[in-house]
């Protein structure tokens, strides 16, 4: 029988854990939209993300849900992000 390790993980793995967690917490950026902290580079759950959950679960009307990402859109987006996150939940609700 092959003797035990006396570590469960190696000192590699564990910090290579910690380095990656560490980076997680550097790595969140404020959305300039809306302000939410979100991952550079994907899309804000503020500005969409959570829009395309509610069409998906019909917690509303699709034409609800869509016009009032909209409305978040050109409150807090540039001036062509409404027209991007109306095209979205459109391709989408038609998708459906």
């Amino acid at each position: 029988m092959a003797p035990l390790p006396k570590r469960r993980h190696s000192t590699a793995r564990s910090g290579k854990r910690e380095k990656t967690r560490v980076l997680e917490r550097v790595l969140l950026v404020k959305c300039p939209n809306c302000g939410q902290v979100k991952i550079p580079h994907a899309v804000c759950p503020g500005c969409g993300q959570y829009k395309v959950f509610e069409l998906l679960k019909q917690t509303a009307p699709p034409k609800v849900i869509i016009d009032e990402a909209v409305e978040l859109a050109k409150e807090f987006g540039g001036e062509t992000s409404f027209s991007f996150v109306n095209g979205v939940l459109g391709t989408i609700l038609k998708n459906l």
